[in-house]
């Protein structure tokens, strides 16, 4: 009877840390539903867009900047290149989320 209690004390504690966690990821700035892995050239790679990044920050400059970090990784062909994209908001909120690039020619 202890241990089922036990485990009923840690699946509500555990649920009660995910609702808060998806509260906490809703505020800010986040990357919601994009395509994960595109195929792009090479030659095309700065010309990317983004995935759009939304956000809640309530300023009249409501600009989001993105960076992106590239590592390029052997596979296919050309390669496949793992994007790390940076966004942050006027308010200072930061966000981050990768997409993978199969390289064509």
């Amino acid at each position: 009877m202890k241990k089922l209690l036990a485990i009923a004390i840690i699946l509500l504690v555990g649920s009660a840390a995910q609702a808060q966690e998806k509260v906490a990821n809703e505020k800010g700035i986040s990357f919601p539903e994009y395509e994960m892995q595109i195929s792009a050239k090479n030659v095309d790679l700065d010309q990317l867009a983004p995935p759009a990044a939304i956000t809640d920050c309530e300023t009249e400059e409501a600009e989001i900047t993105y960076t992106f970090k590239d590592v390029t990784f052997s596979g296919g062909k050309y390669g496949t290149l793992e994007r790390t994209w940076s966004a942050i908001d006027a308010c200072g909120n930061k966000a981050t989320t990768v997409q993978y690039i199969a390289l064509t020619d």
